[in-house]
């Protein structure tokens, strides 16, 4: 129990040596104690304690909050209570970014550039005076892994000093799942879906897709999408007109895409972020010059060799990933585009 009590301490103060008061040590113990020695109860509680005040009336609170129940329900019971009053102890920007999380499959490890700029593309991060929307982003990425509702899956990369890749773990997927398809944000077109919803959905995944379900499909209300995410086989239907408001198209490693899936991209006005990576994709439509917002383009891994023209005039455009051959394509561009505004000027 020591042992523990000098991790949590850690977790919650940062150093395992710090001695606590004999009243706040009092309800260290019962909180642990309701934890009942599960490894993720423990890592949770201590993220959510190490966000509050370190009182012991506010430990108190806590722990009354998690009921009594705790003592007596059966592990899984345990753990679930302790997860949703983490969830309910998460401020508001942080809620909708960790909701968000439930998007991705079990035991699918995320990567933090992916994420943070989907988070952007969505509007889900705030520019601050001080601070640039990324740091920002950043910023909630680690108060996330710090509270231990993501789990980090790769070593730190760069100045930014941020996990490359997080994971969820499927204990709390499953509680993020069911909040967010709960208020009508998420559907999920897997192997075990049989009907459209009839809720205006936000977010739209599809992870088993079979050409049968080509007629459910057309049935659902894309009107109000921000979000297309596809794992395994991308149905081209859904990539259509009637995607008016979508934000993110992330097609990342789908599987048997073709170039004319694409036909539609340059009516998607909205568009933001673009993820294309590990696809068959080797030629991108002229009318991707028509996404004035778009943010990101994910063409990395793929057979892309060349922007199309116009799309060095995307004013919004911060990242885009590709290989070497690409990146010089776009400078010409570029200073042929910077040339012309100047000689037009």
């Amino acid at each position: 129990h020591s042992l523990v009590l000098r991790w949590h301490q850690k977790r919650v103060y940062k150093d395992p040596e710090y001695t606590l008061q004999l009243h706040m040590l009092e309800e260290a113990n019962k909180i642990l104690g309701r934890c009942r020695g599960l490894p993720l109860a423990i890592a949770t509680i201590g993220g959510l304690l190490a966000n509050r005040p370190k009182t012991s009336a506010e430990w108190k609170n806590l722990r009354i909050h998690l009921g009594s129940e705790l003592e007596f329900d059966q592990d899984i019971n345990s753990i679930n209570r302790v997860i949703t009053s983490s969830y309910d102890g998460l401020p508001y920007h942080l809620k909708s970014c960790f909701l968000y999380l439930s998007i991705f499959p079990e035991n699918h490890e995320i990567r933090y550039t992916r994420l943070v700029r989907r988070w952007i593309a969505e509007g889900y991060i705030a520019k601050r005076r001080d601070m640039t929307v990324e740091e920002v982003g950043q910023k909630h990425y680690n108060d996330l892994m710090n509270r231990s509702m993501i789990r980090p899956m790769k070593k730190k990369i760069g100045a930014s000093m941020a996990v490359e890749r997080c994971q969820v773990h499927g204990m709390v997927l499953q509680i993020i799942l069911s909040k967010s398809i709960e208020e009508n944000q998420l559907f999920i077109i897997d192997k075990h879906c049989n009907e459209v919803p009839q809720s205006k959905i936000r977010h739209l995944v599809v992870t088993r897709w079979k050409r049968s379900e080509e007629k459910m499909a057309t049935n659902i209300n894309l009107s109000l999408v921000r979000s297309l995410t596809v794992f395994g086989e991308c149905p081209a239907s859904l990539i259509s007109p009637k995607l008016r408001l979508l934000r993110v198209l992330d097609l990342e490693n789908a599987v048997d895409l073709e170039n004319d899936d694409l036909k539609h991209i340059g009516d998607l006005h909205h568009l933001r972020y673009l993820g294309l990576r590990g696809t068959n994709i080797s030629r991108l439509p002229s009318s991707l010059q028509n996404l004035k917002c778009l943010e990101t383009l994910d063409v990395q891994d793929t057979k892309v060799t060349h922007l199309p023209d116009g799309t060095a005039k995307l004013e919004k455009l911060r990242y885009l990933l590709a290989g070497i051959n690409f990146a010089e394509d776009l400078a010409e561009k570029m200073q042929t585009n910077a040339k012309n505004k100047a000689t037009s000027v």
